[in-house]
């Protein structure tokens, strides 16, 4: 008997520390494809492809290989809605599923954050779903094509002050 109270008293104490989830804000948040038009791609996994992020009205991302970016609207009365974007044009793999991540945006007018998902929508039809991602440090980041480096934010702005 002993032991069946010690257990209880273990899970009721568990049951109090547990916190709900939160909902991640819409803005500020690296979002990554999940599920497309109902549909889930092994290439939507891979590195930083298929991300977005929502900043002051500013919305940048990238496909599987282009990047892009634009201006939006968001309200809660309204919704969400993106304005026409630019895009880098640069070939390779699974450029027809880029085209086709990027096109949602044209469509998108509602959304709604559950925890750390994103669903974006267009009325009642879910037209995309996103889960907030965190790079992965110790990842190597794929290159372009054409002995382009890629580099960081923070690496350009160190090379200015070096500069300087």
């Amino acid at each position: 008997m002993k032991k069946f109270f010690i257990a209880a008293a273990a899970m009721l104490f568990a049951a109090c520390d547990a916190t709900p989830t939160e909902n991640l804000p819409l803005e500020n948040t690296v979002w990554k494809l999940v599920e497309l038009n109902g549909e889930n791609n092994e290439a939507f996994a891979e590195g930083d492809s298929f991300t977005f992020t929502l900043d002051a009205g500013t919305i940048t991302g990238k496909g599987s290989v282009n990047r892009f970016f634009g201006g939006y609207e968001y309200s809660e009365a309204e919704g969400l809605e993106v304005g026409d974007l630019g895009m880098t044009r640069m070939m390779g793999p699974n450029v027809d599923l880029e085209d086709a991540f990027v096109q949602i945006f044209d469509k998108v007018n509602g959304c709604e954050v559950e925890g750390d998902v994103l669903t974006l929508t267009d009325g009642d039809e879910v037209l995309a779903v996103f889960k907030a991602w965190t790079p992965d440090p110790e990842a190597e980041q794929a290159q372009p094509v054409g002995g382009l480096k890629v580099i960081s934010l923070e690496e350009v702005q160190q090379a200015a002050a070096d500069a300087e």
